[in-house]
């Protein structure tokens, strides 16, 4: 904001927070003095972005393997999305596939959400999340909800076709408060700090 004092601490945090989107590969705040206004300086904010689109392979044996396409920045606005199909040929059925879309920091709240589904041989799942983590101290309230129902098919255990079914909702909130402690010189040992 201009007009404002420049506290190094924020920069580190802007520097941590844009590196750990995961459609960024190197971010850098650099503090730029102006020549013709002493005291005055420019924050200038650099992005390397990654390539958003990709695909990745997986072979675990020759009848196990899985591929998967992604997206992690559509249109620009941080939207991920992840289309997964993994085979295992000594299963029925041998293909799955898993579906999941995240966005990270909704209205620059510090606020994220989650859903997935994946189908497969060995489970049914459908989850979503919705939480705000302490990504940055100035955050005050923390929380989250998530919720996820769970059917497993190949359990050894129990008879065939017998399935196990977990229904799963964890809210959770937390509160960040800092903690300031004030020494004097004179409580130091030897009075140095």
């Amino acid at each position: 904001e201009e007009g404002s004092y420049i506290d190094p601490y924020e920069l580190a945090d802007t520097e941590r927070i844009l590196r750990n989107l995961n459609f960024i590969s190197d971010a850098k705040v650099e503090v730029l003095p102006l020549d013709d206004q002493p005291g005055w300086a420019d924050v200038a904010v650099f992005v390397r972005d990654r390539w958003p689109l990709g695909v990745k392979g997986k072979i675990v044996t020759k009848d196990r393997y899985s591929a998967e396409f992604f997206h992690r920045n559509i249109g620009g606005t941080g939207l991920n999305f992840e289309w997964e199909v993994p085979v295992n040929r000594t299963k029925e059925p041998s293909r799955g596939r898993r579906l999941r879309l995240s966005y990270a920091n909704i209205l620059s709240t510090f606020t994220s959400f989650e859903v997935q589904t994946r189908t497969d041989w060995e489970k049914e799942e459908y989850s979503g999340a919705l939480k705000r983590d302490l990504v940055h101290p100035g955050i005050k309230f923390v929380g989250g909800i998530s919720a996820s129902r769970t059917t497993d098919k190949d359990v050894d255990v129990l008879p065939e076709g017998t399935h196990l079914r977990r229904d799963v909702l964890d809210p959770w909130i937390g509160w960040n408060f800092r903690s300031v402690m004030e020494i004097s010189a004179a409580e130091w040992p030897n009075g140095k700090r």
